[in-house]
């Protein structure tokens, strides 16, 4: 695997290896094997296309990959993960039935918000509302959530933030529980790795991360629900798949906006072991044919973890 400190520290060790011993006999393997280093190092550098990386490795906490990882910068529908998290562990009633508020569809159009499928007025069981947040990434699913558990969205960005806090996610501030651009929302793929990691130790966060695509129960105006599918798994399907050897993707949130860039949030089980993913930043100029984003954690995951 490629990993910008080990090769530092490989480079490190020959340039002891030239001071240490006699030059005329060292220097010319010395240096080939240096450029050799630079030179992996700039193919990782190149085929990655996200400016913000973060790769760990779960079972030893080792960090494989990371670059600008801990840099601020907006985050788009990552905000989600803690949306998600702090409504599976607030909610004590996944039986009821929550309306969505038709007040909000003026300001999801004026946003450009991504949404979920949920119709003005329909009423809609409150687990599939939080499979709404993750899976397609919906804007009025997130607010009626946030509406239904803390009463508004101003109330319930104040327990992201507590949540934040709480793992210690030191350079994240929310401001909103959708992702929208906006001043003072912003965070690092460091503390996003911590967010993930604390969701997944959450059974019902995993469970809906992990899920490809959900039907929901019937509402008050589709007597057959509707279903979506996960944003990740969809992106994952325009791509070749067979790269890994032994092991999967095996959840994530994807992410966009104007000032984030394509973002993705992802887990894997790579030759039996676990990794966290984390890329932001990625160009989205044209990711409707180039999402550069999935891209390239399957380039991470097969090249990297090996």
């Amino acid at each position: 695997m490629f990993d910008y400190a080990q090769i530092l520290h490989g480079i490190g060790l020959m340039m002891v290896s030239i001071l240490s011993h006699d030059q005329d006999i060292h220097t010319n393997t010395t240096t080939i094997a240096m450029h050799q280093l630079y030179e992996q190092a700039i193919e990782v550098r190149e085929q990655i296309h996200s400016e913000h990386v973060y790769l760990l490795r779960l079972d030893d906490e080792q960090v494989i990959y990371e670059k600008n990882a801990y840099q601020e910068t907006s985050i788009a529908s990552l905000t989600k993960m803690m949306t998600t998290l702090v409504a599976a562990e607030k909610l004590e009633n996944e039986e009821v039935m929550i309306r969505i508020d038709e007040d909000m569809f003026e300001f999801l159009r004026s946003e450009n918000l991504s949404v979920a499928g949920f119709l003005p007025n329909e009423e809609v069981n409150v687990m599939d509302l939080i499979y709404g947040v993750m899976l397609p990434s919906g804007a009025e699913a997130s607010l009626t959530i946030a509406q239904y558990i803390a009463g508004s969205e101003e109330a319930f960005v104040q327990l992201m933030n507590e949540k934040a806090q709480a793992l210690n996610m030191n350079a994240t501030r929310f401001t909103n529980v959708t992702g929208m651009d906006a001043a003072g929302h912003y965070s690092t793929v460091f503390d996003m790795s911590l967010l993930l990691k604390a969701g997944l130790e959450n059974p019902l966060f995993k469970k809906i991360i992990e899920t490809d695509t959900h039907a929901t129960l019937s509402t008050n105006l589709r007597e057959d629900g509707i279903s979506f599918r996960s944003t990740m798994f969809m992106m994952i399907d325009r791509i070749e798949q067979s790269l890994f050897k032994d092991g999967e993707i095996r959840g994530g949130k994807t992410g966009f906006t104007d000032a984030a860039g394509l973002c993705l949030a992802s887990f894997a089980t790579i030759d039996g072991r676990d990794y966290i993913l984390i890329t932001a930043g990625a160009d989205a100029s044209n990711r409707h044919l180039l999402p550069l984003h999935t891209m390239d954690a399957i380039y991470i995951y097969d090249h990297l973890t090996y």
